[in-house]
């Protein structure tokens, strides 16, 4: 859920500013159980979930051999 969270969000949709209230607190309360170990364990799958999540977006929104100021605008700066 913590890579969910990780998104825009629509803050005038009060359902989805509602559970995203609520899924802070939870993950909060739930990274305080951590030992400092466990926490770098969660923090370096984290970290390697949002590598793959936004190199399967390139890969699948860009044309293969694209020129950079061919690639869609989200990948443009990076």
């Amino acid at each position: 859920s913590k890579h969910f969270l990780s998104f825009s969000l629509n803050d005038e949709d009060e359902e989805m500013m509602s559970f995203y209230k609520h899924e802070l607190k939870r993950q909060k309360r739930i990274l305080k159980t951590l030992t400092k170990e466990q926490f770098a364990m969660f923090d370096k799958h984290y970290r390697l979930l949002k590598f793959c999540d936004e190199l399967s977006l390139y890969v699948c929104m860009n044309k293969p051999g694209a020129e950079k100021e061919d690639e869609i605008d989200l990948f443009k700066g990076g």
